[in-house]
């Protein structure tokens, strides 16, 4: 993903300036955005201060860290079901004996 050449303070200051009346147009020729820049922002960050900005951000970068660990698990779970040969896994009797095999298993790599 493509680092913001703005940082958070700005964006709110570019904002301020459109609810202050300026045009749109005028503040992207100034700011040097595309009018869709400007309208993402709007719809992202409308009634938010600084702070609340800032936690979303810290938030948005926890979520991707947790998504790519699960991918993680997933994947070594998956494999660990293929090489074991885990097969009986769909029936329910058998279901906690197979899991607790494979975490067993995940927990020793």
């Amino acid at each position: 993903m493509k680092k913001s050449k703005f940082n958070d303070s700005q964006i709110m200051s570019i904002l301020k300036q459109a609810s202050a009346g300026l045009g749109v147009s005028e503040i992207c020729r100034t700011h040097d955005i595309s009018s869709a820049t400007f309208y993402k922002w709007r719809s992202k960050y409308s009634g938010m201060d600084l702070p609340m900005i800032t936690k979303l951000k810290e938030l948005e970068l926890e979520n991707s860290r947790l998504k790519k660990s699960l991918e993680f698990h997933d994947a070594v779970f998956f494999h660990l079901y293929q090489k074991y040969e885990v097969y009986s896994i769909y029936r329910p009797s058998h279901f906690k004996i197979a899991y607790s095999t494979l975490c067993t298993l995940y927990c020793a790599l």
